[in-house]
């Protein structure tokens, strides 16, 4: 079983992903798009009203705190839908990075990984990026 940081991780690469192919339209992002790469580890029984309810509870989080740390915009953020997704300036800079180990910018790996249904590289991508919006704010500082 994955830990919270590795699906995490294999979330927020999918919606970076998704956000980076959109950019720069806005997108609603839905918990049922991305459900069975979540895998909620509290996730004992369907729920027929709520079949997503731990991923829900998961995947909002998430977004939320993509958007706190300033990596995306989102409007309201409810019952597993986020309305109006779009990468910040910063979220974008970091995806347009093309790191010297790598052919090609981190968003471009990051949309080819998910078609793929890549999950180890797309955490270590995603790794890769968060690491890279560290560094950029920690310099500009």
């Amino acid at each position: 079983m994955a830990t919270n940081i590795e699906r995490f991780d294999n979330l927020v690469g999918r919606l970076f992903g998704e956000l980076y192919e959109a950019f720069p339209i806005p997108r609603n992002l839905f918990c049922t798009d991305m459900q069975k790469h979540i895998e909620a580890a509290g996730l004992n029984e369907i729920d027929d009203f709520n079949p997503c309810a731990d991923e829900a509870r998961f995947f909002t989080a998430s977004v939320r705190w993509l958007g706190n740390a300033g990596l995306i915009e989102h409007g309201d953020v409810v019952a597993g839908t986020a309305h109006d997704c779009v990468l910040t300036a910063k979220g974008l800079e970091i995806l347009k990075a093309t790191p010297a180990c790598l052919e090609g910018a981190l968003g471009d790996r990051l949309v080819q990984a998910a078609k793929h249904d890549a999950d180890e590289e797309l955490r270590q991508l995603t790794g890769q990026a968060l690491s890279y919006g560290i560094s950029l704010a920690l310099h500009k500082f």
